[in-house]
């Protein structure tokens, strides 16, 4: 999995191999909207794949657009971990355990 992104003064993601998956780094600037455009190829990785965020900060920066950016290092599991995470499968179980309460309810 390789993400090289550079949107000068608006985005920059990239990923390093890391133990139990990859590394990405995340530099956007606050004008960059997560649910935009720009930003999908990004919010593709997330969503596909079981996600730990490292760190998240806020920093001034003249060079990115509206002077304000957002660093986010997230690491992006090979497999479901054993740690705590953002899990791809929490939705899909949530909407099987809605699934059968419908039923069960339906049923009584």
């Amino acid at each position: 999995m390789t993400v090289n992104i550079e949107s000068p003064a608006m985005l920059y993601a990239m990923t390093e191999k890391a133990e139990g998956g990859w590394e990405l780094n995340v530099y956007r600037s606050t004008k960059v909207r997560v649910d935009g455009r720009l930003y999908r190829p990004v919010r593709d990785l997330l969503d596909t794949h079981c996600v730990t965020e490292l760190e998240s900060e806020l920093v001034e920066d003249a060079g990115m657009m509206w002077c304000e950016a957002e660093r986010v290092r997230y690491l992006v599991w090979n497999s479901c971990p054993s740690v705590p995470h953002r899990c791809i499968r929490a939705p899909q179980q949530r909407t099987e355990e809605n699934d059968r309460e419908s039923r069960e309810r339906a049923i009584a």
